[in-house]
């Protein structure tokens, strides 16, 4: 219950339904003054009332922006109040409700010189300090109880122009007192906004920032306000008191007038003067706000600091307030130099712009580790081509030079030699063709003594060629199948041929069926994924699954796919030792650097209930 009420004095909208109470509730109460038969003819309530609606107005206007800004809410409270005392200050003047009125109305009607104090002392502060606080409440005290011993010592035909007798609630006084009482009354009012204004500029001369601004202007709306009350309080007193005759002539009573009347517009007066210090006192906040989120704090407050964590405690004159949210962070000022209620009010800026700050520092961390990372995939680029390079020349390069050997023997063995084919005519031919035979025999590979051995060797000649070339074709193509399986080997490391064939979806469970432990999917239907997401994927389940066997005796382990979004996360548990980590150089490393790569991050770290898990989050956008 009592939070609810606190809640609702909180809400703008309660101080702007209790303003406009107050002011449709006055002229009804002002109602029976303007027709009753007593009063027909009387222009004072009419007057009073039509000065006291400018300036209710005014000071609702200025209690609604004041309750709608981040100051304390007292200050619109303030305003209200003043509304009400003055409507209670009407309501006496009209002489209608004089039967119980002036005894209530009047010591609350000199009130309003204690909420003048109080508004501008207390100005933007939720509390006044202690001798702010016992002035306005010794003038809450003084001023009331002169105002009742005035109306005791007031002679009431002097007093009151209509001369009604119900005005007199009082005993009359055994003498007249009025000489000396009205004026004392009326300097002690005189006094109470003097001393508010020499309060007031005190404070200023002490405050800083934009404190100093604002309470300059409210100053200047205090100082013209007190410099009317003083002038309506002085002219009334040689007329009422004294009951001078040159009091009474023209010139005195024309000035009289014009006092009374600019008096009138005293709270319409302050209500701009609260305005307007609002708002040099916001946009002063503003710009030191803009500062401080620009990193430039010394420029806002000239003595601040942020002791680090662990620091002794502040040196005398130094106050150190606790930054909300900032995970511990203090703001150091000079006390003298910066209002509190000020600093108060930037502490949440300060607070934004240390975040500001964690994130440029986590965000220069993060690019420095991108770039980190693409010089690291450059320079795998690098050796990976320089792997396949020299693979390829000393492996692929130097069987495919072996093969195009054999091919040629294999065609030289194909295409008979004329020198084979002539010794083989020349056996079967003469016996006494010796020489030439000889001749051919020796042009060919079997040439001896007699033709007819010539002729035979010729022929076995053939016969071997002929076996020779099967052969050759045969362990060409032998050397075939093995360059085929070097490539294959080689093309490995580019992308799995698996997610060509069948996709993700299937290329998982057949790693998993090949992997040295014991592996449950949980992967659903990952549906369809851009080509990189689908490698990065297969390769973060192949690596951990190696390090899972490799490096922490795991024998089981669960891979699930969950894609949720425009994002896919892929998980890899076991039940191994744990103890995995980030290593330079290591195959998470570089598994880090892959996803990375693909926009993606790599996080590491142990289970709960033992073991580890990595898990990958890569953009895959639906």
């Amino acid at each position: 219950m009592t939070r609810g009420w606190t809640a609702m004095a909180r809400s703008w909208k309660s101080v702007a339904v209790a303003g406009a109470l107050i002011l449709v509730l006055d002229p009804l109460l002002l109602l029976p003054t303007f027709t009753h038969h007593e009063y027909d003819g009387d222009l004072t309530s009419l007057a009073s009332e039509a000065f006291w609606w400018p300036n209710a107005a005014a000071l609702l206007v200025a209690a609604v922006v004041l309750a709608r800004s981040r100051l304390p809410i007292i200050h619109a409270w303030t305003c209200v109040a003043w509304m009400a005392v003055d409507t209670l200050a009407n309501l006496t003047s009209s002489g209608y409700w004089d039967t119980w009125l002036p005894l209530a109305g009047v010591p609350i009607e000199w009130l309003d010189v204690a909420i003048f104090a109080a508004l501008v002392l207390r100005f933007p502060r939720a509390r006044l300090s202690s001798p702010h606080r016992v002035f306005v409440a010794v003038v809450a005290v003084v001023l009331p109880a002169a105002q009742l011993l005035e109306w005791w010592a007031m002679d009431p035909v002097v007093y009151l122009t209509n001369g009604s007798v119900g005005w007199r609630q009082l005993p009359v006084p055994d003498a007249d007192y009025r000489h000396v009482i009205y004026p004392v009354a009326e300097l002690l009012a005189v006094a109470a906004s003097i001393g508010t204004c020499l309060l007031l500029a005190r404070r200023y001369r002490s405050s800083r920032g934009p404190t100093r601004g604002a309470l300059l202007t409210l100053l200047g709306g205090a100082a013209f306000s007190a410099v009317l009350v003083t002038a309506v309080r002085v002219t009334w007193i040689p007329a009422i008191a004294w009951t001078a005759d040159w009091a009474f002539g023209d010139s005195w009573t024309f000035w009289t007038g014009v006092a009374t009347f600019s008096s009138s517009f005293v709270p319409g007066v302050m209500a701009v003067a609260l305005l307007a210090a609002l708002l040099r006192y916001r946009t002063a906040a503003g710009d030191a706000a803009v500062r401080i989120l620009g990193g430039d704090l010394t420029g806002a407050l000239p003595s601040a600091t942020l002791p680090p964590a662990g620091a002794p405690p502040a040196a005398p004159g130094r106050l150190r307030l606790p930054v909300p949210g900032a995970y511990g962070a203090t703001l150091e000022v000079d006390a003298a130099e910066v209002d509190t209620f000020y600093v108060e009010g930037l502490l949440d800026v300060v607070r934004m712009a240390l975040e500001n700050d964690r994130l440029r520092a986590e965000q220069a961390r993060y690019a420095d580790r991108v770039l980190e990372s693409r010089a690291r995939a450059v320079e795998a680029a690098m050796a990976e081509r320089h792997r396949l390079e020299r693979n390829l020349h000393d492996g692929v390069q130097q069987a495919m030079l072996g093969l195009s050997a054999l091919l040629s023997r294999a065609e030289l063995a194909t295409s008979p030699a004329p020198g084979t084919a002539g010794a083989g005519t020349a056996g079967a031919g003469t016996a006494g063709a010796g020489t030439a035979g000889a001749g051919t025999a020796g042009a060919g590979t079997a040439g001896a003594g007699t033709a007819g051995t010539a002729g035979t060797a010729g022929t076995a000649g053939t016969a071997g060629t002929a076996g020779s070339r099967d052969d050759l074709v045969a362990e060409a193509g032998r050397l075939a199948g093995t360059i085929l399986g070097d490539v294959d080997r080689l093309c490995e490391g580019l992308r799995p041929s698996a997610l060509d064939r069948a996709g993700l979806a299937s290329a998982l469970p057949t790693l998993a069926s090949t992997a040295a432990l014991q592996v449950r999917l949980d992967i659903g239907e990952p549906g369809q994924m851009p080509p990189t997401v689908e490698s990065v994927t297969y390769y973060v389940v192949a690596e951990a699954l190696a390090n899972a066997v490799k490096h922490a005796a795991a024998t089981r382990a669960t891979v699930s796919l969950d894609r949720s979004g425009a994002a896919l996360v892929v998980s890899i548990e076991d039940d191994g030792i744990g103890g995995a980590a980030l290593v330079p150089g290591g195959g998470l490393a570089g598994l880090a650097d892959r996803v990375a790569m693909a926009g993606g991050r790599l996080e590491i770290g142990p289970r709960p209930e033992g073991g580890t898990r990595v898990r990958a989050v890569l953009p895959c956008p639906v």
